[in-house]
């Protein structure tokens, strides 16, 4: 492994002022337009059984049957979209939280894997992802399962370590 020589206060300064611009970037396009667009078909079937929540506390259809996938997503959600007037942003705000939860993580994990460098360019990359962007705008439960498991990670590995 290279020597890599300690930042001095005005490189550690730039790196963590870029660090700051990327994820301020990547949260406006988190959330620009979070409830603007109309449900995907996914996103459809998940705000259905979140309307079955509210109106008799089970994760149902019409037709019968549950909705089994990301259930604590949908009782959340549920909360959200019971203060809230627009259902498609309700129903978004949990994925893009948990999206910047994962963040936050991912930081931590970088930071102690290797330094504050890798830390930020953890971040760095993943505040301005694509893939992370879009999936962080989609409500489904793709991004509180990833930030849980990344939380997951950083915790057994701060615990195994510490």
């Amino acid at each position: 492994m290279p020597n890599i020589p300690p930042l001095t206060s005005t490189q550690r300064l730039i790196l963590i002022g870029l660090t700051v611009l990327a994820v301020m970037f990547g949260f406006v396009v988190r959330i620009h337009g979070l409830g603007v667009w109309p449900l995907s078909v996914d996103e459809y079937y998940l705000t259905k059984s979140v309307l079955s929540i509210l109106e008799n506390g089970l994760p149902g259809f019409e037709c019968g049957g549950f909705y089994v996938r990301g259930v604590l997503q949908q009782y959340v959600s549920a909360m959200a979209v019971a203060s809230m007037d627009n259902t498609e942003l309700a129903m978004r705000l949990y994925p893009m939280v948990s999206s910047l939860l994962m963040l936050w993580a991912v930081f931590l994990l970088g930071r102690r894997a290797g330094g504050l460098i890798a830390g930020c360019l953890a971040l760095v990359l993943l505040s301005l992802s694509i893939w992370e962007i879009e999936y962080s705008r989609f409500a489904r439960m793709y991004m509180p399962f990833q930030a849980l498991t990344v939380i997951q990670v950083y915790l057994f590995v701060k615990l195994v370590i510490d």
